[in-house]
């Protein structure tokens, strides 16, 4: 165990001295894989912010549904207890027609005319919530309430909820694909960093498998400074991210004011954070591995 700790700590101090034996040129290689990363992680936060202010602009899905005017209280208590018992609505409301009635006047504004029918012609209705606001769930949803019996006709407006989701969806593609055009430049960067690393050493590296180094002995040392290479990278990253977030708040407030909207970005929660220390690690590690094989390929008689 001992042993195997100083091996780490010797693969660790020559990955640190090749770092600072070229510190401009790691500088560089260390500002392209941050700023690379920052541009995405910025996104990210920007998209998923922006979505949770246009649901909550728009607010949830709600779903009406309507009983027959005739429908007696024991329909009623019926509807109600088939709605109570899906675990897949939030909550459930009950909507006399009485209430009905006066909602539609104090909106519509027509006291007059509506006080002047003989009887109130809105029929009882419960007010449903779904947990799941995905709208081909809505719209199922939707076919299975109207199999209730006592239901009359079940309402969805679920057009806000189509031409959200259909945003978000391209947004979030979108990003994908720009994550993974700048997640193959970094990679690209690091292996070719290695890779001069690796013939920088080429002599050294040589002699030490004749005499007798193992693939792992030779391997170490690169994968703990792809590592370290990335994860600089991604503290840069993480910093310039932040930097850039905290100066679209301060644009936002003077821009949105206007407009009655407050929007703020949030900072990274620690999954985020992690999640990118984990991805630096992954891709630093990869990449490493990946130059050190194709070196140690090489030196293979054939």
């Amino acid at each position: 165990m001992r042993g195997m700790l100083h091996q780490h700590g010797h693969a660790m101090r020559l990955a640190l001295q090749r770092l600072a034996g070229a510190p401009l040129a790691h500088l560089f290689t260390i500002l392209v894989i941050g700023l690379s990363l920052a541009l995405p992680a910025l996104l990210y936060r920007i998209v998923t912010d922006a979505s949770a202010l246009a649901r909550a602009q728009t607010g949830p899905p709600r779903i009406t549904v309507f009983l027959r005017a005739d429908a007696g209280e024991a329909t009623q208590r019926a509807v109600r207890s088939a709605l109570d018992a899906r675990s897949d609505l939030a909550s459930v409301r009950f909507v006399s027609p009485a209430e009905a009635l006066g909602e539609l006047q104090r909106r519509s504004g027509l006291d007059d005319v509506l006080a002047g029918l003989e009887r109130n012609p809105l029929p009882p209705a419960f007010v449903v919530q779904p947990r799941n606001p995905e709208p081909r769930q809505l719209q199922a949803l939707q076919v299975e309430l109207k199999r209730i019996a006592g239901t009359d006709l079940v309402q969805l407006d679920a057009e806000w909820a189509r031409r959200l989701y259909a945003l978000g969806a391209f947004l979030e593609r979108g990003l994908l694909l720009l994550a993974a055009v700048l997640v193959a430049g970094v990679v690209t960067t690091v292996v070719n960093t290695l890779r001069l690393q690796i013939l920088s050493a080429r002599e050294e590296l040589e002699v030490c498998k004749l005499m007798g180094a193992s693939d792992a002995f030779v391997r170490r040392p690169f994968l703990y400074f792809g590592i370290l290479q990335m994860l600089f990278g991604a503290a840069l990253a993480l910093a310039a991210a932040e930097g850039a977030r905290m100066a679209l708040n301060a644009i936002s407030q003077d821009v949105l004011a206007s407009y009655g909207l407050h929007f703020v970005l949030q900072p990274p929660d620690p999954g985020e954070l992690a999640a990118v220390v984990g991805f630096a690690v992954v891709i630093g590690w990869f990449s490493a591995a990946w130059s050190v094989w194709m070196f140690l390929r090489a030196l293979r008689p054939r």
